[in-house]
């Protein structure tokens, strides 16, 4: 059985954003199946005007072999050490 993507409101996510923004919370972005062009842009996160913490891309990126990526960006690159 797939999963069915329904796209948040454009107001709900610059909220969201907006309340993380102002409590110091990350916002943290999963593109499981949204990443990598499928939704018209190269995330789907674009497509609201955000910019958020960390993007997680399991699957987004492998085709037939099984890894994932956790990136965080520049906001919230200090939270995580390397590793």
């Amino acid at each position: 059985m797939k999963a069915v993507c329904i796209p948040w409101s454009g107001e709900f996510v610059h909220q969201l954003a907006v309340l993380c923004a102002e409590n110091d919370w990350l916002l943290l972005v999963d593109e499981v199946q949204t990443g990598i062009g499928r939704t018209g842009t190269l995330f789907a996160y674009q497509q609201y005007g955000i910019l958020p913490d960390v993007v997680s891309l399991p699957r987004a990126l492998a085709v037939a072999c099984r890894w994932a990526v956790f990136w965080p960006m520049k906001s919230a690159g200090m939270c995580w050490g390397r590793g």
